[in-house]
């Protein structure tokens, strides 16, 4: 699924196409056929979702298709080719294929390409470009996605990868390499926030046995498969929603498949229908149909290989395995897992507290934060993103022209930049001076954008085009008809035409994805304007805002799951959430205000506020929802606020609208709340404000 999104953030906003090759590299020939199969499906959600990231026609293609691949299907949608990176290793047989030099289904794509993309391509044996499918990829600079890429990271990967001339590499793994070929990696998933998701199956119950105890073990494991099954058809019957919970079991060797499958039968009475193999000798699994329908009778499968990385099983619920584990990669996977869960801090918090009531938890305490309301009329809802969103204004009324700051005649060229890691692990980075022959996206983007066209198109094919691509949700449809961005549009269109003296749209049109950024950001800045205008309006006594706790949020009802918790070596005596809180780090000018109110006498407790989770405490201003950084129940009955800010980020203007909100929220809460925003370390000032009547 991130895959899929990720396709169409790097064609839209890297290299600025309609249409693009992708290349998307799986570790072995079963995860290459489920891909293929759930990519062309086009009701399954992983194609829905690349449907709606690309925001056009896509073709999925295996190695075989791929070398058929015709230049008006290739210029007319998003291609995704489906392979191994195997299949480009020119030791295997298919590799040989890809080079093929004479391919005659790519002839095509040769035509009319310039001395300077011939230039970039490998020769056949009349010393003229081959016509091979590793040509045309490198022609059009694929996207490479790279599913486990633990798997390619040798020198012959890389080597291997360097053929195809990607534009970019994205890669996914949960073991990232950090010492031999270090991965860039751009975002880091918590097991924690994997939880809090829902995303992955935890708690996880782990059960072991000696070596040679493999069938009390096996027993052991049937046993809890058997257990779940019951839970899940008494959920079955509350919810109606089907589970069947399998139980995945690695055996030893090819040879042990058998004498497990006779123990299930023989020993533990388990009906041969329940009983399945799936390895590279026999694959009973391919005459299931499927294998998550009520009729089907599957409840084991038996493999020995099949469940490394990648087999999509989601019923799968018990896993037992009767191989010792010697892999390296299999090792650091479990390693990685369980480093994430210690970091999470909280999943193994569960019957750790002490004996006698002493946290809030424990001892009933209600802990409920009125909101900021809108009452209109007899309706009264928390006040929120949709009450801005629907204030009124009309673009087509507003400044159109693009100055050349804003959208320059003159294309920007890259940024050259130097990332490295020194012996001791320290990740280094250095700005290069721009060089125009190291210009990596300039020269990208001509090359890529070869393929565009422009010819063909219309004045309001133009408008249509980038009304489509700038007006993507349904929310900035609603908040903006088609009726006033095209009028918006055509006058930016012709204000450009008249200003930069351009004799047609041609150049307009080869350079629309520039142009759909540059008055993305002119409609940004009229949007930001008008929030900004309705926020000021609805902090007006007339506007009906209120607080009351028929809008509230109730900590005392609600599951605390931070991302990350604090683990610094002193312990919270107030927090209302045990055993710490959540994404505090152990030093800073957060930690120490978080330590200040710790020790306030006033305080009776406190939390720790987790931005952007349902249950938070949040107050809205222009741009969005913003979520406090500490809310305090007081003593005496009182509820404290106190969102901080360093001296640098005080005289901001979000700071300003978050401090107008907060008076407004303190000011018709008659007295029951208070709203405070130290500037930088000024934590006398809370206490201050405590004791203010």
């Amino acid at each position: 699924m991130l895959a899929c999104h990720a396709v169409g953030v790097a064609q839209k906003d890297f290299l600025k196409l309609d249409r693009v090759v992708v290349l998307w590299l799986v570790p072995s020939n079963t995860i290459l056929e489920q891909t293929i199969e759930r990519l062309s499906d086009p009701s399954d959600p992983y194609r829905r979702a690349l449907d709606v990231s690309v925001g056009g026609p896509v073709e999925v293609l295996g190695i075989e298709g791929a070398l058929r691949l015709s230049r008006p299907t290739a210029d007319g949608q998003t291609v995704v080719i489906v392979a191994t990176i195997q299949s480009f290793r020119v030791e295997d047989t298919t590799g040989r294929k890809v080079y093929d030099p004479g391919n005659s289904n790519l002839v095509d794509h040769f035509a009319d390409i310039t001395p300077q993309q011939a230039a970039s391509l490998d020769l056949g044996p009349d010393g003229k470009p081959a016509f091979s499918l590793v040509n045309v990829l490198r022609l059009r600079r694929p996207i490479v996605i790279v599913d486990e890429a633990h798997n390619a990271r040798t020198e012959l990967s890389f080597a291997t990868l360097g053929k195809l001339a990607p534009s970019c590499i994205i890669e996914f793994t949960a073991t990232p390499d950090r010492q031999r070929f270090p991965s860039n990696v751009l975002r880091r998933v918590s097991a924690a926030e994997l939880k809090a998701a829902e995303m992955i199956k935890l708690p996880i119950r782990v059960f072991t046995r000696p070596p040679g105890e493999w069938a009390a073990l096996l027993a052991e494991a049937v046993t809890v498969r058997e257990d779940l099954e019951k839970v899940a058809l008494r959920e079955g019957q509350e919810t109606t929603e089907y589970l069947r919970p399998i139980l995945l079991l690695q055996a030893r060797s090819l040879a042990h498949t058998k004498e497990a499958r006779a123990h299930f039968e023989q020993e533990l009475r388990i009906p041969a229908e329940q009983v399945k193999i799936c390895t590279s000798e026999l694959d009973e699994l391919k005459d299931v149909e499927n294998i998550k329908a009520a009729s089907c009778p599957v409840r084991y499968v038996i493999t020995v290989q099949k469940l490394r990385e990648g087999w999509d099983c989601p019923f799968a619920y018990v896993l037992c395995s009767l191989q010792e584990t010697r892999s390296a990669t299999a090792k650091q996977q479990v390693a990685v897992v369980a480093d994430e869960l210690r970091e999470s801090a909280g999943l193994f918090s569960v019957g750790l507290r002490p004996a006698t009531p002493s946290t809030a938890f424990e001892r009933q305490e209600r802990f409920v934060v009125p909101l900021l309301a809108l009452k209109q009329g007899d309706l009264l809802e928390p006040f929120e993103r949709t009450h801005i969103l629907e204030y009124p204004w009309r673009l087509s009324e507003k400044d159109a022209a693009l100055g050349q700051s804003l959208y320059s005649n003159q294309r920007p060229t890259g940024e050259q930049g130097r990332i490295d890691v020194e012996a001791s692990g320290k990740v280094t980075a250095e700005r290069l001076e721009e060089a125009a022959d190291e210009d990596f996206i300039g020269r990208l983007h001509q090359q890529v954008w070869a393929f565009a066209g422009g010819a063909d198109w219309s004045f309001d094919r133009l408008v249509q085009w980038l009304d489509r691509h700038i007006f993507t949700s349904v929310e900035a449809r609603r908040e903006i008809t088609g009726k006033e961005s095209a009028a918006f549009l055509r006058q930016v269109i012709n204000g450009l035409l008249a200003s930069r003296g351009l004799p047609d749209i041609g150049s307009l049109v080869l350079d629309r994805h520039r142009l759909r950024d540059a008055i993305e950001q002119k409609i940004n800045g009229h949007r930001d304007a008008a929030r900004k205008e309705a926020f000021q309006a609805f902090l007006l006594p007339e506007a009906g805002l209120t607080v009351t706790d028929a809008a509230a949020v109730d900590f005392s009802q609600q599951l605390y799951e931070p991302g990350w918790s604090y683990e610094g070596s002193l312990k919270f005596k107030r927090h209302f959430y045990p055993p710490a809180p959540g994404e505090l780090k152990a030093s800073g000018e957060e930690y120490n205000c978080a330590v200040f109110l710790d020790g306030l006498e006033e305080v009776k407790f406190w939390v720790r506020n987790i931005a952007r989770r349902p249950g938070s405490f949040a107050l809205q201003i222009s741009t969005g929802a913003f979520y406090p950084d500490f809310v305090c129940q007081l003593v005496n009955g009182r509820i404290l606020v106190v969102e901080y800010k360093g001296k640098p980020w005080y005289q901001i203007e979000q700071s300003e609208e978050k401090r107008a909100v907060g008076a407004v929220w303190e000011g018709r809460s008659n007295g029951r709340c208070l709203f405070i925003m130290p500037n930088g370390p000024d934590l006398e000032a809370i206490r201050q404000k405590i004791r203010r009547r």
